[in-house]
């Protein structure tokens, strides 16, 4: 590994360096070998990048600036540079693959007015993190316990480096559990339809190999995150698992270069919000389906 000030101040891509996303795409390497690097990137996390500084108290805004002013301002954003998507982000229900899910519309609202939920969401301390943390980031060298990390984006919204370590690991899941590089690689199809009360949406991966081969990863992957990290970090999984929803719903200006990918990073923030809230909160989701069914 590079020293963590090397890694900040150098995040120039060595070429003769896949990254973990083309070794795993592309490279006929073992599970194994995919999971030792992922475990000594986890350790490397824990113990030396939150370890470089001190970790400081939570601001009390933190939670409504980090997740919901940004996820606000990015809608907006999308809005202006994708008008046709408006009606999409606005409805109160998606219909998707046939089934239908709470928009953000509804969702938001909801969690916002729980502060039991915006309580949970609040990590007691906040530390120094990478900020970035996919595949395409990580730089792998030919043995398993060489990698590198570049690209380091921590920084909270005060200008400071101290953020919720949970932000990492939601990245991690973004990869394993919502498949980010397939989305990037383009390898699915997205079909839109905007009817005067219906928003439906079907989409599917067209890379299933891929697919079988990300889910196959995702209990082992689970199991040495729990293991690793334990309780070291409160309730981390709570907050990662909402921070892998809220990641897809926050990138779209990012992707809407090709509207398509960003639609397609829109429909998985949505679908995972929904699974979010029925897994954690199942009383606030059936609340939710009360009141639509009146």
């Amino acid at each position: 590994h590079y020293p963590l000030r090397r890694q900040r101040q150098m995040c120039i891509r060595d070429s003769s360096y896949p990254s973990l996303r083309s070794v795993f795409f592309e490279y006929h390497i073992s599970k194994e070998e995919i999971l030792t690097r992922l475990s000594n990137i986890i350790d490397f996390l824990l113990n030396v990048v939150y370890t470089v500084l001190d970790p400081i108290d939570t601001p009390i805004d933190y939670v409504s600036k980090v997740h919901f002013e940004k996820l606000k301002n990015r809608i907006q954003e999308s809005s202006k540079m994708a008008p046709e998507l408006i009606k999409v982000f606005k409805s109160r229900i998606l219909e998707i693959n046939g089934k239908n899910f709470f928009n953000i519309s509804l969702l938001i609202p909801a969690i916002l007015k729980r502060e039991d939920i915006l309580e949970d969401l609040t990590p007691s301390k906040l530390y120094m993190i990478h900020g970035d943390i996919h595949y395409n980031n990580i730089l792998c060298g030919l043995r398993k316990e060489k990698n590198i990390l570049i690209d380091c984006r921590g920084r909270s919204p005060y200008g400071t480096v101290h953020c919720d370590v949970a932000y990492d690991f939601g990245k991690i899941m973004h990869e394993y559990k919502g498949k980010y590089s397939i989305i990037e690689r383009g390898e699915y199809g997205i079909f839109l339809n905007c009817e005067k009360n219906k928003v439906s949406i079907t989409y599917e991966f067209t890379n299933g190999a891929m697919v079988d081969k990300y889910e196959s990863f995702e209990k082992e992957i689970d199991a040495m995150l729990n293991k690793k990290i334990g309780n070291k970090f409160g309730n981390w999984r709570y907050r990662s698992e909402f921070m892998e929803a809220m990641m897809y719903l926050t990138m779209i200006p990012f992707h809407l270069r090709k509207k398509q990918e960003g639609l397609m990073c829109y429909v998985r923030g949505v679908i995972s919000l929904n699974e979010w809230v029925k897994k954690y909160h199942p009383e606030l989701y059936a609340s939710l389906a009360r009141r639509r069914s009146r």
